[in-house]
């Protein structure tokens, strides 16, 4: 009877040892992600930090279940396709392509390829004006991101509140990149309305904004930078400029304000890498692209009263109590 009773408890250690092995065989790891990212400039180096930031808070962390490949900033256009091939080349599971030369290409690359790789972008100021997606509520393809236009007009309305009597803007703008194109027909459209001339210079190369730099015309009584990634590149050079010349210069984001511009109107590139990490994470999980609509990122309004004081100008408080960033 007790060997009885032994063999069934064996019988049984045996069979709970069996399942367990068979359970342990079962779990499958967690799968690793792979993540390309594509930049064309340093200046935007932090959209790719808010970027892996957002997606370890969403669970993603580096070397555990994600990878990220990223070369840097390729500082030109022209290495831009390159780069795309190369990370192509790697079967990232997805595409996170900063400015808008970057995802133009990143598309057209991946539409050339069997299997598609899905692509999140940001900054853009008009994807559907760009080719990229079909409509912002319906993206479609294997597309989407984060848009940050609309911002241009309202730039130049807080110039003529913080700079009254302000009637002439030098204006450099790269006749290349699809952001300074739409920037400047949005520009255009508000200068006239408020009595504003705008002083336009192309600058389709780095040596021609560079020259722009130090030749300012001199009517000019402010200097305005577009989302132009070749231009911003640049927005210390014109901020000691305009300081040199006593004049108010108005950018985009918080990063180029606190590099030294007087004004910024617009979005901040952290925070829209946070908000792109976001689209990725739902597309990782399984959501098409096409089906997530394009997101517009939110606007702040950032004075630098160190450049104020700089160029002799004196801000009123209510104007100082309407920003959301003030650098003093």
């Amino acid at each position: 009877m007790l060997n009885n009773i032994n063999r069934s408890n064996c019988f049984i250690f045996g069979v709970i040892l069996a399942i367990a092995f068979l359970v342990a065989c079962g779990k499958s790891r967690p799968k690793t992600f792979t993540v390309g990212i594509i930049n064309l400039t340093s200046s935007l180096d932090v959209v790719a930090d808010g970027f892996k930031d957002g997606m370890a808070e969403s669970g993603y962390v580096e070397g555990e279940n994600i990878a990220y490949i990223y070369e840097g900033p390729t500082e030109s256009i022209e290495a831009l396709g390159p780069a795309i091939q190369r990370l192509i080349e790697a079967k990232p599971d997805l595409i996170f392509s900063i400015t808008t030369p970057a995802t133009i290409l990143a598309k057209q690359a991946v539409e050339e390829i069997d299997t598609p790789i899905p692509i999140v972008f940001c900054p853009m100021t008009d994807p559907v004006d760009a080719g990229v997606v079909d409509n912002l509520r319906n993206p479609g393809g294997n597309i989407t991101g984060v848009k940050v236009g609309g911002h241009v007009q309202k730039q130049v309305e807080w110039l003529v509140k913080i700079v009254p009597g302000v009637k002439r803007v030098f204006v450099p703008y790269n006749p290349n990149d699809k952001s300074g194109i739409q920037g400047l027909m949005q520009l255009q459209e508000i200068v006239a309305r408020l009595g504003v001339e705008i002083l336009v210079r192309e600058t389709p190369t780095s040596k021609d904004v560079k020259k722009a730099t130090t030749a300012i015309p001199e009517e000019a009584g402010a200097i305005l930078m577009l989302p132009d990634n070749l231009i911003v590149s640049y927005v210390s050079d014109f901020s000691k400029a305009g300081i040199k010349r006593s004049l108010p210069t108005v950018s985009v984001s918080f990063d180029q304000v606190k590099a030294g511009t007087l004004i910024g109107y617009g979005f901040d590139n952290y925070s829209i890498g946070k908000q792109s990490a976001r689209l990725a994470d739902q597309i990782l999980k399984g959501t098409k692209p096409g089906d997530l609509s394009v997101e517009t990122a939110d606007f702040f309004l950032t004075i630098n009263l160190k450049t104020a004081k700089a160029i002799g100008l004196d801000i009123p408080n209510n104007i100082l109590q309407q920003a959301d960033n003030i650098i003093y």
